[in-house]
């Protein structure tokens, strides 16, 4: 269904949050004191219904996480159990995409299918679940492409390369 809307349990118009509070990111603890931002944080949520956030590696996948988490104070999730964005803060990232605790989960696929069946089309294509919620992220594809050849070579979200890399390459 193109531009749906689901159901979240909400409570006082608010998302339900982890009341035990294990996992708690706050992104400006570094501000000032002065800060209004200092005490903000990000938590687990509960019972909320899983949405994909579907894109092409480059995208922007991960700033767009990052603005979601920051406008919400609730994590998102992925598929990937990627070590280095969870010690960043990104402390949906090792849940389970479907346990109810991230706010979006990112994927790029079209299914939270993962290692070793990143390459079964046949198996990917069979798991598809129609009617789950989705965000697609969409970019430029010729930045898409050379961010995601950042990311590849600099082996970091936000890493840099030089541009001779591209001229050496051939």
């Amino acid at each position: 269904m193109l531009h749906g809307q689901i159901e979240q349990n909400l409570v006082d118009g608010q998302l339900l949050l982890d009341p035990k509070g294990r996992e708690v990111w706050k992104p400006w603890k570094n501000d000032p004191p002065s800060s209004p931002c200092i005490h903000y944080q990000n938590r687990l949520g509960v019972g909320i219904v899983p949405v994909r956030l579907v894109s092409f590696p480059g995208s922007g996948n991960t700033w767009l996480r990052y603005l979601v988490e920051s406008a919400t104070g609730v994590f998102t999730g992925a598929v990937y159990n990627d070590t280095r964005l969870y010690e960043r803060g990104y402390r949906g990232e090792l849940q389970q995409p479907n346990n109810g605790k991230t706010l979006l989960q990112k994927t790029h696929a079209s299914t939270f299918l993962t290692k070793p069946y990143l390459s079964d089309f046949k198996r990917r294509y069979s798991s598809i679940e129609p009617f789950t919620p989705a965000v697609l992220l969409v970019r430029n594809p010729a930045s898409a492409i050379i961010s995601f050849h950042k990311l590849r070579v600099s082996q970091s979200h936000t890493g840099q390369i030089n541009e001779q890399h591209f001229h050496d390459q051939g």
